[in-house]
């Protein structure tokens, strides 16, 4: 029996389904990881189109579960009560280019447990950062949350990831955002932030958490920017910043 006959047997019930479910809408687009009921990455576009703010689009809509996912994959808006940590969002509200942007991005599968002083602190400036440099041109921002392991005193090497709220959803213990835009000539400018999930970092400067994309990829793994050349990507470094 040749391999590919071999392999058309074995699977011949079907493949066990693995990996981020893609889910498209109309200001994001998001890989959604339903076991952990979070999303592993959110990639947006950002542009200065005239369209104001999120205010300008209307009343603020409250969180809901998002239904394109089963009701085991989804997280609630009530999850993370008695947690003591905010709903924070991914692709940010305040990027909402339309009303039905902005609803979008209530929708439960583009959160992030966060601690307030993060939530309205470091990451809300690495947000205004972003809106910021979309006023000269378009962005490619990617955002998503890490799960990063910590040496111990033993020398041993863990992840723990605490499930908190109702719904047990996970405290990540770090974020992270990556920003491409045009740089001088053909090339691309790149800045990545890596920020520690932690109340006591919320006043954290933007600089101390920048990281390069090789670094990001490293703590992700994930293979960022499949589609430029490194040759192309002028990063940028704390330094610049």
């Amino acid at each position: 029996m040749r391999l590919g006959s071999k392999v058309r047997e074995i699977l011949r019930l079907g493949a066990p389904r693995s990996g981020p479910l893609l889910l498209v809408s109309p200001g994001h687009v998001l890989g959604y990881d339903p076991l952990l009921k979070v999303a592993r990455w959110v990639c947006e576009r950002l542009v200065q189109d005239g369209s104001g703010s999120a205010r300008a689009h209307g009343r603020r809509p409250g969180f809901r579960a998002d239904p394109r996912l089963s009701p085991e994959a989804a997280a609630r808006p009530f999850d993370l009560r008695g947690s003591g940590l905010n709903r924070g969002h991914l692709a940010a509200a305040a990027n909402a280019t339309c009303r039905r942007s902005l609803q979008f991005s209530f929708l439960m599968s583009n959160v992030v447990a966060q601690p307030a002083a993060v939530n309205g602190g470091v990451w809300r400036r690495l947000e205004g950062r972003t809106r910021a440099l979309a006023a000269s041109g378009p962005v490619w921002v990617t955002s998503g949350p890490l799960f990063v392991p910590r040496v111990e005193a033993d020398g041993s090497v863990a992840l723990h990831v605490p499930l908190v709220g109702a719904g047990r959803l996970p405290v990540p213990t770090h974020l992270f955002k990556l920003l491409v835009y045009p740089g001088k000539g053909v090339r691309l400018t790149s800045e990545a932030f890596v920020v520690r999930n932690e109340p006591e970092n919320g006043a954290e400067a933007l600089r101390e958490c920048a990281v390069t994309v090789e670094e990001l990829e490293r703590l992700s793994g994930l293979r960022l920017l499949p589609r430029v050349r490194r040759s192309d990507l002028h990063q940028l470094t704390a330094a610049d910043l």
